[in-house]
């Protein structure tokens, strides 16, 4: 029951209220469970309980306008033709014509891919792919805005957007932890998965009207309602979130996370005693073939052992295939969803900083990166694998280096700026064309820039340099050049190896899986180029050089 006292309204507002006894809210009648139609045609979720209360201090009656999809609903609502929208995010594009509430309540956004898609585990990954996003949603305008060169594909539904990615006709999907997996469970997407955190953090729903004589009504009851009260609701109606954060409830959620993610690490060196364990048995196979030129007279039982040793690597390398599939399809998906659970458990410690100690809050965070670390090793894993095994192909293209590179640039702009690294780019040859996998090629090109800048001194300059292969005709050659310690000579030996890690460190406590540099060099011989490392002539530092052919285009270049 309501116990903070009614609100004080102006007399503009009382007369408000008086001319316009009833309000139309236009509803997202599949926002389970922020808000929603019932079977039985009642409204229900998270702004509905809002609603009500609004009702109570106001005697404002709501009628609800919900056969139409989201963006129409939309427009309604920009032109005055509906009141009120009752669950919605601010978007810079949506306030030049509504005015919005404050925010009562919050949720964490997410990427959702098939299982069987082990490329994309972040916004990094998006480049060049298609993304399904709903019509008129805050996905549809915000990344529009701030992802101008990621693709995207309208559908007029979120459930429809999910249908694609799982039809394959989009590579992924972007929109909220809590609905994303109602909508996969509900409609039986079960090659879908939660790839990992979205793009947006700390995303706010809200109510939102093209009168702000409404909003500033609905401020006051919003204001008035008590936190025992809101805690209530949100309890009611999103069981994943909560309004105090105590000891006990952390000690649930810390418990759970550390089980997974000790299960996780048991699980990645297991897969790294097995890769260690077939090379040993390929060594004993060189060994028996080695004695079977050299003593032919023991050839039948060279022969055996050859045999044995070949039965044993085959087993491993079957094991070892077991257990990527069990990382792929146990952990991939379970650790995506514990970050952004995490994700939800720091942003409720920010909304209610009086009651949140600071002990836990680095506890949440520590949790936080070791997913993010544990993700990203996973991935790589696999993508060593797919790439060995065949599964992973190039399908050539032809790729304008030039702009691929403005790309790659673009993406580390930001990591680059939070240690104060200037990125220079120098373009030689303006019009170079390479036959090559334009993901394949970005991915390339983006770990070599990435690498520079995460083991480059804050204050510094990493330069990325495109010309004319000194050495090959009719080639082009890609320079990174990093002004960090450089390499020594036996970081040069091991530098393109698996689980390879130089002697160098990251400068901004960044963390490297030691696989980065195998995938680069795996992919480049499958584009048909070549990469190398140098330390630099010119000053201190390391320099990374992959040149491939140019493609004929039938004119001099």
């Amino acid at each position: 029951m309501h116990t903070y006292g009614a609100p004080v309204f102006t007399e503009e507002e009382q007369q408000w209220i008086k001319a316009h006894p009833v309000v139309t809210v236009g509803v997202d009648g599949d926002f389970r469970p922020f808000e929603f139609i019932a079977s039985d045609g009642k409204y229900g979720g998270l702004a509905a309980a809002y609603l009500q209360l609004i009702n109570k201090q106001t005697g404002i009656r709501f009628e609800f306008e919900d056969d139409k999809p989201w963006a129409e609903l939309l427009a309604e609502a920009k032109s005055g033709e509906i009141d009120l929208i009752s669950a919605i995010v601010r978007t810079p594009q949506r306030q030049e014509s509504l005015h919005f509430s404050t925010p009562y309540s919050s949720f964490a956004n997410v990427i959702v891919t098939r299982s069987d898609d082990t490329v994309i585990t972040g916004i990094r990954s998006l480049i060049h792919k298609t993304i399904a996003v709903e019509a008129g949603s805050y996905a549809d305008e915000l990344m529009h805005e701030q992802y101008p060169d990621i693709k995207l594909k309208a559908y007029p539904t979120r459930r429809d957007a999910l249908a694609a990615v799982a039809t394959g006709e989009a590579d992924a999907h972007i929109g909220n932890l809590a609905q994303a997996t109602y909508l996969i469970r509900r409609e039986n997407f079960s090659n879908l998965e939660i790839a990992g955190p979205g793009p947006f953090s700390h995303l706010e729903l809200r109510m939102a009207s093209a009168d702000p004589v409404l909003i500033t009504i609905i401020d006051k009851v919003l204001a008035d309602i008590g936190p025992e009260e809101q805690a209530k609701i949100e309890e009611d109606w999103i069981a994943v979130r909560y309004e105090h954060v105590n000891f006990m409830l952390l000690g649930r959620w810390g418990i759970a996370v550390l089980v997974v993610v000790a299960l996780a690490g048991l699980w990645i060196v297991t897969l790294q005693r097995q890769i260690q364990r077939r090379k040993r048995y390929e060594r004993e196979l060189v060994k028996a073939r080695h004695e079977e030129i050299e003593a032919r007279r023991v050839a039948e039982n060279a022969q055996a052992l050859q045999a044995k040793a070949l039965a044993l690597a085959e087993e491993a390398t079957a094991r070892k295939s077991e257990f990527l599939s069990i990382a792929a399809h146990d952990l991939k998906n379970p650790i995506g969803s514990i970050r952004g659970l995490a994700d939800l458990l720091v942003d409720e410690m920010k909304e209610a900083p009086e009651e949140t100690n600071p002990v836990h809050l680095d506890i949440i965070k520590t949790i936080e990166e070791a997913a993010d670390n544990m993700l990203e090793l996973v991935n790589e894993l696999l993508n060593v694998e797919a790439i060995e095994s065949g599964v992973i192909t190039v399908n050539d293209a032809c790729i304008r280096m030039p702009l691929l590179l403005k790309d790659v640039i673009e993406l580390n702009q930001h990591p680059a700026k939070k240690k104060n690294i200037e990125l220079d780019y120098r373009d030689e040859m303006p019009g170079a064309i390479v036959c090559a996998d334009a993901g394949r090629m970005l991915e390339v090109l983006d770990n070599l820039v990435n690498n520079a800048v995460k083991y480059t001194p804050p204050g510094t300059r990493v330069t990325v340099c495109l010309r004319p292969s000194p050495e090959k005709r009719n080639s082009v050659r890609c320079s990174v050049l990093d002004q960090g310690p450089g390499l020594t000579t036996k970081d040069q030996e091991k530098l393109f190896q698996r689980f390879s890690k130089g002697s160098a460190r990251p400068t901004g406590e960044e963390t490297s899986t030691g696989l980065g540099l195998a995938i680069v060099k795996k992919l480049v011989s499958q584009m048909h180029g070549h990469v190398w490392a140098e330390n630099r002539e010119d000053c201190k530092g390391a320099a990374f050089h992959c040149e491939f052919p140019l493609y004929d285009t039938g004119e001099e270049n």
